[in-house]
């Protein structure tokens, strides 16, 4: 006994066949944004990118600011009280005034 919320077996394999077709163009879409996005940005976070547990590999890292400072065209400093209580944040504001230009950008 049909009742009011069947529907026929042509119509529910059609539907099958939209939810498919619309998962498919969604993947297409999302794989060509991805390869063809023109934006290739990086973030340099110093606690994350600069190894903390192996002296000689912050050594490196620490020597190793100006050029990704150099290389940057913004710097963004989350600025509080204790910014200047760390050295190396003194030492990459410092860097970056360094390398700015008379507009205050910073030289490439």
């Amino acid at each position: 006994v049909p009742g009011p919320l069947a529907c026929p077996i042509e119509l529910a394999l059609n539907a099958y066949v939209y939810i498919a077709l619309a998962i498919g163009c969604g993947m297409a879409a999302l794989f060509l944004t991805l390869l063809f996005w023109p934006s290739r940005q990086m973030v340099f976070l110093d606690k994350a990118c600069i190894d903390q547990s192996d002296a000689a590999s912050k050594r490196d890292g620490i020597m190793s600011i100006g050029y990704f400072l150099k290389k940057s065209r913004t710097k963004l400093v989350l600025w509080d009280a204790s910014y200047f209580s760390r050295l190396w944040c003194a030492f990459e504001l410092a860097a970056s005034l360094k390398l700015q230009d008379e507009s205050g950008k910073l030289d490439q």
